[in-house]
């Protein structure tokens, strides 16, 4: 029971993440397909930095809020469910990541890449399943980390062939991966912090939804103060989450 709530949890996020960043992604690949190589470079770039500017916050708070959304949502608090629901953190990041490059893969016809990508994936998630529950004897744990491995491993592939697809040379790791990363974990350690006491004080449905506020605000205003964002970033992703069709 609790596996389905973290299986279909965090799938339901990923996949209401994604789809905003597929208006990007049709930019990226029309771009592509017509040999712009700088504005498809250019896209390429705010298609991954802007998915990690909001998955890992989104991921971070999920981790750090598991006990409180696990009761709000669920009704259910437990060590096992909020474990689950931190496992689901790191998930929601892999899924989102191999599903959106996983469709400007396919659009550009390399379906094969996928196909290699997700037998690869598979071989290793399977040997650490197989071996985790003859070797440690822990069932479901191990399940849900051969899951983990196997969209952690597909996005590695996918971002290799993607790289290489776009000729990215060089990637600007601090600012696409490791600042949102750094600032979201700063976040969340902080609504984690005040989480604990306010949840005796108001209950758990205010705190999280407090605890929400708190952390967005705190990571809009750092990740602007140290420059991860800039404004032209800022517009695409009010475009991407814009549903209204314009004019390009």
């Amino acid at each position: 029971m609790y596996y389905a709530y973290f299986h279909s949890f965090s799938l339901l996020i990923s996949l209401v993440v994604v789809i905003p960043f597929l208006k990007s992604g049709t930019r990226l690949i029309r771009a592509w397909k017509r040999k712009r190589r700088e504005l498809s470079l250019s896209l390429y770039r705010q298609f991954i930095h802007g998915q990690c500017v909001i998955l890992f916050p989104l991921s971070a708070f999920f981790l750090a809020l598991s006990e409180q959304i696990g009761t709000s949502l669920f009704g259910i608090s437990t060590p096992m469910m909020n474990r689950l629901l931190g496992c689901g953190a790191f998930l929601m990041i892999f899924v989102s990541l191999s599903i959106s490059g996983g469709v400007v893969l396919s659009a550009v016809h390399l379906r094969r890449l996928c196909l290699f990508n997700s037998f690869a994936s598979s071989m290793i998630g399977g040997i650490l399943l197989v071996g985790g529950i003859f070797l440690f004897k822990k069932g479901l744990s191990v399940v849900i980390l051969s899951e983990i491995a196997y969209f952690f491993i597909y996005d590695l592939l996918l971002l290799y062939e993607l790289d290489a697809m776009m000729q990215v040379h060089g990637r600007d790791l601090v600012k696409t991966f490791l600042l949102p990363f750094g600032i979201a974990s700063v976040c969340a350690f902080v609504i984690y912090v005040i989480g604990r006491p306010l949840k005796l004080l108001v209950g758990d449905i205010v705190t999280m939804m407090g605890c929400i506020v708190v952390g967005t605000l705190l990571y809009l205003y750092l990740i602007r103060r140290l420059h991860g964002l800039t404004d032209h970033e800022i517009a695409v992703l009010d475009r991407n989450l814009n549903f209204r069709k314009k004019r390009e």
